[in-house]
């Protein structure tokens, strides 16, 4: 894309979805307008080179997938995140449902949830050192 203001071409993907990740030195067609006007084509052209890069092809995958959420082709991360909770949650309710069988089981049959000595109050001490049982 051609900036009148800075006289210069730039990469349009980079300039919107370029990370600066490690080494990444970002320059021409990025932060600085490409003005070597002569450079620009051939297999060592400037744009040629500019291809190769790493940050030039993330930023081409991430340009793709932002069109393809605006265009709602695929999920967007809330929704992903969104998906997630809901099946955590059927998840969790099926862990319940035995459990409260059980107890709804013992209650119907006078069964004690504390085991056979179910009287008197409850003491944590003696839970932890096991008597009771």
């Amino acid at each position: 894309m051609y900036s009148p203001s800075k006289a210069g071409l730039f990469c349009l993907h980079c300039v919107l979805f370029a990370k600066s990740i490690g080494n990444n030195h970002f320059g021409q067609f990025v932060i600085l307008p490409c003005q070597q006007y002569g450079k620009l084509l051939g297999a060592k052209g400037l744009i040629a080179k500019h291809k190769t890069t790493n940050y030039h092809n993330d930023s081409i995958m991430n340009a793709e997938h932002f069109i393809s959420v605006y265009e709602n082709k695929c999920d967007g991360i809330d929704d992903l995140l969104m998906k997630k909770q809901q099946l955590e949650k059927i998840e969790n309710r099926k862990r319940l449902t035995p459990i409260i069988k059980t107890i709804i089981f013992c209650g119907q049959n006078n069964i004690p949830l504390r085991g056979h000595g179910d009287d008197g109050e409850l003491n944590m001490d003696s839970i932890v050192r096991g008597e009771g049982k």
